[in-house]
């Protein structure tokens, strides 16, 4: 039959993954073919049931009790306790999610109930307490609609092989077990793609490939963009080969995908294949790659056989990418020009076709553009076309707070469809900005901010506090820039500084007064580290203050804080407008109280 592209739990199950859909338009550019199996939303959609959430409560029950009996616990087991006894003790919770879960899924897939919004609010946190309900049977790993964590993915190479069979804490391995794995060996694939963009889905492909392993002959290839970013790491374990995957694929899939699906299939060398990893004589080999540099030859996302009403959004949201890589890319904190050493741009007239294409193909109308930071001559050019072609759509971008974003682009952007910029302010302290590298004029970016606000575009603005050497003072600097501007940050989050392994201030990390690291995990990206500035305890006690100061004055807005969710607030800017939504309170008249309604944010 061909292949299988595998795109595994978890990710955010709003709209299909879009990578997918660009692979498999590019390899049948060469004739070629596989077949797209989401197993992400497969997941959602079983776990997310009344039938399946009873099973969970009475697991969770039960270990409840069983450590309730105990005449001794251990640290680990009294940490247990209570956890399930805070969430299963929640009577109105636990009642509201038995009743509504079904009701509350309806929401996200329904038009007049997703615009309502106190019905939608309602839903997300009947969702989310459901999701978390569900997670009590599997503690400690704990699964939302954004995220997945489990105390292995913090550990080495042994800690997830041994989650990665544990059925009391995977709630994949579940998953896989009730029928997941066997459809897919059923179908009988010559070859298997699978695809981890995030740590969030790391042991969840590792538990697929063990499952699948003794039960088809077909090769799996892991990939995506989280195994790039661990390519070292992972090329350190020789046993991963046959335990995890395979073989690895490295670097650009638009620009491979051709040769590692010809490699699987037999008809070329390992070493005319780029990007490819495995094991010759015991030792990890990887052929070389190359990155993509040129972006005008690439498909259009192929969605054919997608069912888009199996997501959870009543419109579907495509994702564009317009670039890869970020064209000032030197910010120290950032890891986006990990292995990147050029910046490759996508010709806007393609762009803008691409968008007809998919508009009258599958009649999309919503796209989030997913580049780290679209210039301003490109959004000229880019929304110029949008207007002159009269395509009729919206989209949400990422920017970064430049001079050139003038009041007439970013009206000229508004008339195109843009709703929702996604800006990074960072820090106010000047002197901060300068280590950080952003490389704009700071004393402006409160103006282009006012600039985006006075033409109907929603501001969705970023902070940082804790960059190394950063002061107490500045830092609270930070926070009162954003109390005393709420008139033109329409939501917003604050995030502590995260030493990522890959950024730029990891080749010279004394110049910024760090003074020893260690990795956070095996395949973490993100490291501790000694230094000067903040401690980490200083860091979350400002950031915890913030929280709570900002929902005491934005608790009843929509989207007050984000890290998510974009696809969702995009929707309901292009259908009330950026002046509807600033201005709507909510009343919580759906049995949802505004206490959890924020508790909401803060799981989030």
């Amino acid at each position: 039959m061909g292949g299988l592209f595998v795109f595994v739990p978890q990710w955010y199950p709003g709209n299909p993954y879009a990578a997918g859909a660009k692979l498999r338009a590019q390899l049948r550019k060469t004739g070629m073919d596989f077949e797209p199996v989401d197993l992400n939303i497969d997941f959602y959609n079983r776990i997310l049931t009344r039938g399946f959430l009873e099973q969970s409560l009475q697991t969770a029950q039960r270990e409840r009790l069983r450590l309730a009996g105990l005449s001794e616990q251990t640290a680990d087991e009294k940490k247990k306790a209570a956890y399930l006894q805070r969430l299963l003790g929640n009577d109105a919770a636990v009642r509201r999610a038995r009743e509504r879960l079904d009701e509350a899924v309806s929401v996200f897939r329904e038009a007049d109930a997703f615009y309502d919004p106190e019905k939608l609010t309602a839903a997300k946190v009947i969702v989310n307490d459901a999701l978390a309900l569900i997670s009590a049977a599997y503690y400690p790993g704990i699964v939302s609609f954004s995220n997945y964590a489990h105390p292995a993915l913090s550990g080495d190479f042994g800690d997830i092989e041994a989650a990665s069979e544990d059925l009391r804490t995977n709630i994949f391995l579940d998953f896989y077990l009730s029928g997941a794995a066997d459809r897919l060996c059923a179908l009988h694939p010559d070859y298997l793609l699978i695809s981890a963009a995030d740590y969030t889905q790391l042991l969840s492909a590792v538990t697929l490939y063990k499952l699948i392993k003794h039960r088809t002959d077909a090769p799996v290839l892991l990939g995506g963009n989280i195994i790039t970013k661990l390519s070292r790491r992972l090329c350190r374990h020789p046993e991963i080969f046959g335990s995890w995957c395979d073989y690895l694929c490295f670097g650009d899939g638009e620009k491979s995908i051709a040769d590692q699906v010809l490699f699987l299939q037999g008809k070329r060398s390992a070493a005319e294949t780029p990007g490819l990893a495995r094991v010759e004589n015991g030792k990890v080999e990887v052929t070389p790659y190359t990155l993509s540099t040129e972006l005008s030859s690439h498909a259009p996302p192929c969605f054919e056989q997608t069912d888009f009403s199996a997501y959870y959004s009543p419109e579907t949201v495509v994702s564009l990418q317009l670039s890869k890589g970020c064209y000032w890319g030197k910010c120290a904190f950032c890891d986006v020009s990990y292995s990147r050493a050029t910046y490759a741009i996508k010709p806007p007239e393609n762009a803008v076709r691409e968008i007809e294409y998919l508009r009258d193909t599958y009649g999309v109308r919503h796209f989030l553009i997913c580049d780290d930071s679209v210039s301003p001559a490109y959004h000229r050019q880019f929304s110029q076309l949008l207007l002159e072609r009269n395509c009729k759509v919206s989209f949400f971008s990422m920017a970064r707070l430049e001079t050139g974003f003038t009041p007439d682009l970013l009206a000229q952007m508004h008339r195109a469809g843009c709703r929702v910029i996604f800006w990074g302010y960072e820090a106010e302290s000047p002197r901060v900005m300068s280590a950080i590298n952003k490389g704009i004029d700071c004393a402006e970016r409160l103006n282009i901010l006012r600039r985006a606000h006075d033409v109907g575009i929603w501001n969705h603005v970023s902070f940082m506090i804790g960059f190394p050497g950063e002061t107490r003072t500045e830092a609270l600097a930070t926070v009162e820039t954003v109390f005393a501007n709420l008139d033109i940050i329409d939501s917003c989050f604050l995030t502590k500084f995260s030493f990522k392994a890959n950024a730029r201030i990891s080749l010279v990390p004394e110049e910024y007064g760090i003074t020893s690291y260690t990795p956070a995990g095996e395949f973490l990206l993100d490291n501790r580290y000694d230094g000067d500035g903040l401690s980490y305890e200083e860091k979350k006690e400002i950031s915890d203050a913030f929280r709570k100061r900002y929902l005491a004055l934005r608790g009843d807005r929509l989207w007050p804080l984000m890290c998510t969710d974009f696809e969702h607030h995009l929707l309901y800017l292009s259908k009330y407008g950026a002046a509807r939504l600033r201005d709507y309170r909510l009343r919580f008249a759906e049995g949802v109280s505004r206490a959890e309604a924020e508790r909401m944010e803060l799981t989030l």
